[in-house]
Order: structure tokens, then sequence, then C-alpha cells
């Protein structure tokens, strides 16, 4: 919120908190930085992305697929909302929910490719719906031709 504010102020525009693009939740893990909860959340992740068990959650927490799940619908109630206009969309978020989401979303971004490219503070990416599927034209410095 802090980061949406600043924006809001540069740019003389207001902003809106939405539930659709809060942190996903890691339940138990929340505010713990030990090892033990590292390895749980590793673990976590390499079963979400190479074991595809998109529905496994750490207790409290969020699954893979209810994380794609709300961000996804984010992105249609922004859209329903906005039918009309070809206009960019500022979204300002964390970059665990954008790496646990865009692959899932996108049709062109594997999560191995996101990765290999985590976003530095305030890096952005751009994803475009052509009417049939989402794309990501651009993850940070890399920009997608096709």
């Amino acid at each position: 919120m802090e980061t949406a504010q600043i924006v809001s102020n540069q740019l003389l525009l207001p902003f809106k908190i939405h539930n659709g693009l809060k942190e996903f939740d890691a339940g138990v893990l929340e505010g713990r930085s030990d090892e033990n909860a590292w390895a749980e959340f590793s673990a976590l992740w390499k079963d979400w992305f190479t074991e595809g068990l998109v529905n496994k959650k750490i207790d409290g927490g969020e699954s893979l697929f209810e994380i794609r799940d709300r961000l996804g619908s984010f992105l249609v109630e922004v859209m329903q909302q906005h039918p009309e206009t070809s206009a960019n969309i500022l979204c300002i978020t964390h970059g665990g929910l954008l790496y646990a989401a865009i692959p899932g979303l996108v049709e062109n971004i594997p999560y191995s490719f996101v990765r290999e490219h985590l976003l530095d503070n305030t890096e952005s990416i751009v994803i475009n719906w052509d009417g049939k599927i989402w794309k990501c034209l651009q993850w940070a410095a890399t920009v997608f031709t096709n």
C-alpha cells in the first residue's frame, strides 16, 4: 500500500485497495523466517511447480489454485469494469503473488522462466488479454514478441 500511495501521489491519481492483489497467505508460516519455515515453504513451492500439486497448502494458507483464481478473478473484474477501453491499467502488488499466479494465467510464461528471472522491487510486468488468452508482453527487462 505504501508503494501504491507513493505512485498515486506522483501521478495525481487515486488508488483502490483490492483483495485480489494482496500477497498470498502462507498460513502458519506467516511472520516466520526460521530454517524450518523456509524448508516447509520451499517444499510447498516444489510441490506446486515441480509436482503440479496446485491444491496443496500450508495450514491456514492458500493453495496455488486459490492464488491463481484470486488474481484471475481480479483481472476479469477489472476487464468487466472497463470493457470499452484499451487503456493501460496499473496494478501494484507483491512479487510472491506474481511468481505464483502469472505462470498459471498467461500462455507464454512457464514457472521455470519466473524462477530464473526474479523481479527486483519496482520492476514491472505487462500482460495482455486478446479476448481469448492472457499473454505476457514484458517481464522486467525481457520483452516477448510472440
